[in-house]
């Protein structure tokens, strides 16, 4: 790094008082670039921005705050992952079953009728049911377990680790997969079985069987009282009474008061009568035909509730279908146009209010008058939408960074760059249209604004330079030319650029696989420090070694900070080109504050740097400061949930993407669906 470099940003320091904190971000990493040499006058006449006095703490500056989570809290400060079921019990308390990594990874989350949300446990199956008593049941394997209110738990019927179709008492029933369940007024459980089996290996024969409603009593005994089991022979649906009738795809059930049970079964809404006679309620011609029917409801009145396809009808003795609500976002109070169309579960309490979980993040709550309400959690939502502030919408955005007048740049999505002015207005620069790859860079990785205002951003391979008029041109490497060498425009190679810096001349600095390389403004590539060999040393040129860092920033003082992720450490290139580890320890990772090599970091990613040498770092999940000598302190989110909560630090986060120095004690992060405002203490 050559000397002009330095001498700039310490004449930019002198001049802190009186220019704007946005000048001050060219210095500031984190993509950031200021003012060339010679505009001094231009940068003092920008207004001093009102973030200069933000209280610590985390807002809105733009896009949208909800979507998926795990942060317990009241109403919509919660966050679910992706709730599939739903039960209530008799002092109208709900459990919702909430899907996070994977179908089999389930959580149980407990909402109170005053919506305070709290997560109780693991939980095996999607399904559960609550009797008048309490006792709340729900499946383990092949088993059902019942849980007295005190919290006692005892196997009802079947074995955990042993499938069949077999009725008996208790641990002498067998069960196949068990499904939705219900419970009647006298404390009968009914429980959908269904079986679905496949042999061979190429190819793979697979055989639905289709499925059979259990009964079990409260003392454990268990009967078949409708469908049968039909082995190597694909399931039907048969209208017909106990064994004779068969059931092809059986999924939601419910009950009314009479006892007659409603399961959906496909396309259709089979009723079975408490004599086990079956039959299939007349389809509605104005429901589209391949809609499938999803959970049921029996609420007031004998209301009968469906989800089809995700949406919300009321269902007729006569089979009529008629939607209940559409859950649009005008209706629900958020900013972005949408409507929920992912509805899976019902449950009703005690005053008639109906509650519809969704698989995007949030429970609804359907008042007797017809209001629509989120009683807990907050939608997912994400979409291409330009705007001012919560008008906006962005679908993932990532890499952020500043110019020297406070606009701010982001990736959004595959392929996307918007532009976030100090108002928070948000624009798209080049196509928006999926098809016109032309205009967007292929495989964004970073990005860094030039003084001049030149933006670049890393595509893989290459640095690409976006021109006036939207479109993107290839400013260094090669589009399928993997290495490490040296050069001037494509003849200089890249491996994997992650992250970006450019500094007040125009030069960026890029951290790809395991090297630091500058790019100037004319397009000429040299590496600074590292080489193709992966590793863990400090040292000058190729004597030090990175592994896979995807951070980098410049501090005042001109020296390059770099998150070196597969590492667990923050590095330091200083003006000299010496390589230090500033924090960390080589492949220790943890998330431990402390001094040099006492902290610990996980996966350090993004980063930027302040007017005062601080340098700030993303790291699963958290935004954690280093100060000039080394100390590291975590100032704001969780590793431990996830989830946007404004407000009060430490806050939390969705899904940290990218960071940047705005001035003053303001930091921009990137966080999923929305742009936020992180003020520092």
């Amino acid at each position: 790094m050559d000397m002009a470099l330095q001498k700039k940003c310490v004449t930019r320091l002198a001049l802190a008082a009186t220019v704007t904190a946005h000048a001050l971000t060219a210095c500031g990493g984190g993509g950031s670039a200021g003012a060339p040499a010679g505009q001094t006058e231009v940068r003092r006449a920008q207004p001093a921005p009102a973030m200069s006095n933000m209280a610590p703490g985390l807002t809105l500056f733009a896009g949208y705050t909800g979507g998926s989570g795990t942060l317990d809290g009241t109403g919509t400060s919660a966050r679910f992952s992706g709730p599939v079921g739903i039960a209530i019990d008799p002092t109208d308390n709900l459990y919702v079953t909430d899907q996070r990594s994977s179908p089999s990874d389930l959580v149980l989350r407990k909402i109170t009728s005053g919506g305070v949300v709290t997560t109780s446990s693991a939980q095996e199956s999607r399904y559960s049911a609550f009797d008048g008593a309490g006792n709340r049941y729900f499946a383990v394997g092949h088993s059902i377990v019942k849980v007295a209110p005190e919290g006692t738990a005892s196997t009802l019927a079947g074995v955990a680790d042993s499938s069949g179709m077999v009725d008996g008492s208790r641990t002498n029933a067998r069960m196949e997969r068990i499904g939705s369940m219900v419970t009647d007024k006298t404390g009968n459980l009914f429980v959908i079985n269904t079986k679905f089996t496949c042999r061979g290996t190429k190819p793979i024969h697979c055989v639905n069987h289709g499925g059979v409603i259990r009964k079990i009593t409260p003392e454990g005994a268990v009967t078949t009282i409708a469908g049968s089991i039909v082995e190597d022979v694909e399931a039907v649906s048969t209208d017909g009474i106990g064994p004779a009738a068969r059931f092809a795809h059986p999924f939601g059930m419910t009950i009314d008061a009479g006892g007659n049970l409603f399961v959906a079964d496909y396309q259709s809404i089979r009723r079975i009568s408490p004599s086990g006679s079956v039959t299939t309620l007349p389809r509605d011609p104005a429901v589209p035909r391949g809609s499938l029917m999803g959970d049921l409801l029996v609420g007031n009145g004998d209301t009968l509730f469906a989800i089809a396809d995700g949406k919300l009808y009321r269902v007729a003795t006569t089979g009529v279908m008629t939607l209940v609500a559409e859950f649009t976002s005008a209706r629900l109070g958020i900013a972005q146009a949408f409507t929920d169309e992912s509805l899976v579960s019902l449950a009703m309490d005690s005053a008639g209010n109906l509650f519809v979980a969704s698989h995007r993040g949030a429970v609804y709550k359907l008042a007797p008058d017809g209001a629509i309400s989120i009683f807990a959690g907050m939608p997912g939502f994400n979409s291409h939408v330009d705007g001012k502030g919560e008008a906006a919408s962005f679908l993932n955005v990532t890499s952020i960074t500043g110019d020297i007048s406070g606009n701010l740049y982001v990736l959004d999505g595959y392929r996307s760059m918007r532009k976030i002015a100090p108002d928070g207005t948000v624009s798209t620069l080049g196509p928006a249209d999926e098809n016109a790859v032309e205009g967007r860079p292929p495989d964004p990785r970073g990005i860094a604004v030039a003084p001049d205002g030149t933006v670049y951003t890393g595509a893989f391979l290459t640095v690409r330079k976006l021109s006036n008029d939207g479109i993107f041109t290839d400013h260094a490497g090669e589009p399928h030319t993997y290495g490490d060498k040296d050069g001037v425009g494509k003849n200089g190679t890249f491996s994997s650029i992650r992250s970006m810096v450019a500094d007040n001349d125009g030069n960026v600095y890029v951290a790809e696989a395991h090297s630091v390389r500058k790019v100037t403004p004319g397009g000429v590539v040299t590496t600074l420090a590292g080489s193709s060999t992966g590793g863990s040393a400090d040292g000058k040129g190729a004597a030090a070694f990175f592994n896979f860092p995807s951070g980098i920033a410049l501090d005042p003082a001109g020296n390059l900070y770099i998150a070196d992720t597969d590492n667990a450490t923050v590095r330091k290139l200083a003006l000299d080109g010496a390589v230090t580890t500033v924090a960390g320890l080589s492949s220790v990772r943890g998330l431990v504050d402390g001094k040099g090599a006492a902290a610990r970091f996980n996966k350090p990613k993004d980063m930027t740097a302040d007017a005062q040498g601080n340098v700030y770092v993303i790291d699963s999940g958290t935004v954690r400061k280093i100060t000039p000598d080394g100390v590291v302190t975590t100032i704001a989110g969780s590793s431990q949930f996830a989830g946007a909560r404004l407000g009060e630090l430490p806050g939390n986060f969705a899904r940290l993407g990218g960071i940047a120095y705005l001035g003053a004690n303001v930091l921009a992060v990137s966080d999923g669906t929305s742009v936020l405002k992180l003020a520092v203490p």
